[in-house]
């Protein structure tokens, strides 16, 4: 699709200021006839229904803070153009180097994912959380806090995909901790993913399939 010319000077101001880049979708129809191997769930594109459809790509672990400007776009967005929340579709991609954060908190504290990741605990210089920061929100956290957990993001119709590849590094961790063999190990780390979390081959083919549902991609 060839953008136009304004919409083009926008996507560079966005760049310039370093902020995120929002790339526009093809606007051709989507070719559901595709096939699909079976290995792989694709039932998420069944929940991509709304007017507005976003995919947020997100390669960079940290505190997950790209993971709670995703859903603040999303806010804003179904905001601009007077929708509700429901009719902005929203998918997240976690891969690379975020690839922790698709795992639960015994994962986290077993393996010291926060001393890994530098992560310390709020107010502490010398130690390290324990459990994964957008996984789930407290018990007294407030709806509109929660909504930034991927817990509340599942709940409110999000699609949250990972990379299968990146994933191998939590394999390892439990083929080395517990001397197992790939599949005993691949079977004990899938259960420590948060649940709701869909792996894809790789995080690069879960954007492409998203952006063939519809959905603009937004860059960190």
């Amino acid at each position: 699709m060839t953008t136009p010319r304004r919409d083009f000077l926008g996507l560079l101001g966005l760049a310039a200021l370093g902020g995120p880049q929002l790339v526009h979708a093809s606007d051709s129809k989507t070719d559901r006839t595709l096939p699909r191997d079976a290995e792989w769930d694709m039932s998420w594109v069944q929940k991509l229904t709304g007017k507005v459809k976003l995919v947020l790509d997100m390669p960079n672990a940290g505190d997950g803070y790209d993971f709670g400007r995703g859903v603040r776009t999303a806010e804003q967005t179904a905001e601009v153009y007077g929708l509700t929340p429901k009719n902005v579709s929203t998918v997240v991609v976690i891969r690379h180097e975020a690839i922790d954060l698709i795992m639960n908190d015994s994962y986290w504290e077993r393996f010291e994912i926060g001393k890994e990741l530098k992560l310390p605990l709020r107010g502490e210089t010398d130690k390290f959380r324990i459990t994964n920061p957008i996984a789930t929100a407290p018990a007294d956290a407030t709806p509109a806090r929660a909504a930034y957990t991927m817990d509340g993001f599942l709940a409110s119709g999000g699609v949250i995909l990972a990379c299968n590849l990146a994933f191998s590094k939590a394999i390892a961790k439990y083929r080395r901790a517990d001397s197992l063999g790939r599949d005993e190990a691949t079977a004990k780390a899938k259960e420590n993913i948060v649940p709701g979390v869909i792996l894809m081959p790789t995080g690069l083919v879960g954007l492409i399939a998203a952006q063939h549902e519809g959905c603009a991609l937004l860059k960190p």
